[in-house]
């Protein structure tokens, strides 16, 4: 990408960068730090490269779920349901096409961050 002097990166993080989740400390702050990269190399990399992320929440639900558990996470939302993996897909084609949009991130969640 530094050598066609341009380029758009964008990273796929999680919106449990935004929420502390005891149990899963570690998973936190790794995304965290990949939230905090996004904005460091876009800095970096401004003049030629865009980096951008998409915090992508209650998209996929883990295996092994009941209906009533699939149900009562998608309660957690502010929209009520689960999201698709169409929905972070059109974020990042968002972000790609964006020329003027570079070291953000995007939180595809349903609004289940602002119900934390």
């Amino acid at each position: 990408m530094m050598g066609c002097g341009t380029g758009v990166i964008i990273n796929i993080a999680d919106v449990a960068a935004f929420q502390p989740w005891p149990a899963h400390a570690h998973y936190c702050i790794w995304k965290a730090g990949l939230v905090m990269m996004t904005r460091v190399l876009a800095r970096a990399l401004g003049l030629e490269i865009r980096v951008n992320a998409v915090a992508a929440g209650p998209v996929l639900p883990p295996e092994g779920l009941t209906d009533g558990e699939r149900q009562e996470l998608a309660q957690l939302t502010a929209l009520n349901r689960w999201g698709t993996p169409e929905d972070v897909a059109r974020t990042v084609l968002f972000l790609v096409d964006s020329d003027y949009i570079t070291g953000e991130t995007i939180v595809v969640d349903g609004g289940k961050t602002l119900r934390a």
